[in-house]
């Protein structure tokens, strides 16, 4: 799926709701979100959403449905919805392309931020021990270190804004979908047919739309092979929501 550019952007949080994010509890539970999304192939996630809140199942988002799904899911409204834009009717091709361009960038920064306590616009190497922690990872000596060089590319021993979003967005987004395929029994060095790919993904929960996935899968195995390695699969899921 291609993803090209949005126009509708977030309105500012208000101090309330920023405070509640910047707790340890609402940032706890923002890493989990970020967790998820990128643990399940993005666009299923999307689209999971999607359908969960076409309350008429017309196939399509009024505007007060899209407000209704981003203020349970206690996401930042855009100002266009707010106002009735977007036409007031919002398809999912343009909700998936919003979503992957503007909504997803915009929760990483909301997770560094949620991290970064002492405000120096960097993560230390104590800030990136309690994201660890929240994520429900490794957090020993061993484990920060390996994080903070995965992340670290100029070699200042903190992570920036840039850093953490190309490192959340492409290598962990893979490790994690990458363990979801082998925590259902799939041979994640190997390669998987249609059939396999979408039994796998009903046991991660991850609810494929036939549609979607018969096209994806088509993209990703460009060569009418019938099969495609795991890893190949993998990266092209991740690639959709850099």
């Amino acid at each position: 799926m291609g993803c090209g550019a949005s126009t509708a952007k977030l309105q500012p949080m208000d101090k309330a709701k920023r405070a509640e994010l910047m707790s340890p509890a609402g940032r706890a539970k923002l890493a989990k979100t970020v967790k998820r999304q990128c643990g399940f192939v993005p666009i299923f996630y999307i689209r999971a959403q999607f359908d969960e809140f076409d309350a008429d199942k017309s196939g399509v988002l009024e505007a007060n449905e899209l407000v209704n799904m981003l203020e349970n899911l206690s996401e930042q409204v855009p100002r266009e919805l707010k106002n009735i834009g977007l036409g007031g009717r919002v398809g999912f091709e343009t909700f998936s392309r919003w979503y992957i361009k503007v909504l997803t960038p915009q929760r990483i920064k909301n997770l560094f931020d949620g991290y970064d306590v002492d405000r120096s616009g960097s993560l230390t190497q104590n800030e990136i021990q309690a994201l660890l922690k929240d994520l429900a990872q490794d957090a020993g000596p061993d484990a920060i270190k390996k994080a903070l060089n995965d992340m670290d590319q100029n070699g200042d021993n903190e992570v920036s804004i840039m850093e953490f979003k190309r490192y959340f967005l492409g290598p962990w987004a893979k490790m994690q979908m990458a363990k979801q395929f082998k925590d259902v029994g799939v041979d994640v060095n190997g390669e998987i047919d249609l059939e396999t790919l979408r039994s796998a993904l009903n046991a991660m929960g991850s609810a494929p739309n036939d549609q979607i996935l018969n096209e994806m899968f088509a993209k990703v195995d460009a060569g009418k092979r019938g099969s495609v390695p795991v890893a190949k699969f993998v990266s092209w899921a991740t690639y959709q929501i850099k």
